[in-house]
């Protein structure tokens, strides 16, 4: 398996090509049985709503699910909108 640091910085590069995330402040990763399972909080341009947020969070969690050559059993992804905190599951 891949250091944690190896799988952080690439889930931090995958998510930056979305167009919409402009940070990725917290990446972390789970050496689970089945796989690895990870965990990343995201910042997004500000005039997005709740469900154009939501559908980016979908959108990265597909992109690391194709893009990472580890096996991913699970991957959340949180989205930082301010004083609210929204996440979503994609397994």
């Amino acid at each position: 398996l891949r250091s944690h640091t190896a799988v952080e910085a690439d889930v931090r590069s995958e998510l930056l090509l979305l167009p919409e995330v402009t940070a990725v402040p917290r990446v972390q990763v789970f050496y689970l049985d089945g796989g690895l399972a990870v965990e990343a909080q995201c910042r997004m341009l500000e005039h997005l709503t709740v469900s154009e947020l939501r559908e980016v969070a979908k959108a990265g969690q597909a992109s690391l699910k194709r893009g990472l050559p580890d096996s991913l059993v699970d991957v959340s992804i949180g989205l930082d909108l301010g004083s609210a905190y929204v996440e979503t599951d994609a397994f």
